[in-house]
């Protein structure tokens, strides 16, 4: 999947839409285990893989100010999260897992 990123700026990578776009994801996965009866006791591990990243600059969209920094030389990263899916539920910005 091609970035959001790359219509908008060459070589940035925008910490808000990665943000937007993974907590949309969780909402997603907790509203499809909830539709396929998963009860509230279901433990769900929770990955996001970014790719692509070597080269790019840490920015934001819109009028947030980030100050310049240097391109990141990491081309990949991974963040995993496991949590109950009614800890997910009762606090959906901050599931309370392990990081």
């Amino acid at each position: 999947m091609d970035l959001f990123e790359d219509s908008r700026a060459e070589n940035r990578i925008f910490f808000d839409t990665r943000i937007v776009r993974t907590t949309e994801a969780l909402m997603y996965s907790s509203n499809l285990y909830r539709e396929l009866g998963a009860d509230g006791n279901i433990s769900v591990r929770f990955a996001v893989r970014h790719t692509g990243l070597k080269g790019r600059i840490l920015g934001a969209v819109g009028r947030r100010h980030v100050p310049p920094g240097l391109p990141s030389s990491e081309d990949e990263v991974i963040s995993e999260v496991s949590f109950l899916l009614s800890d997910f539920e009762k606090d959906p910005g901050r599931p309370r897992g392990t990081a």
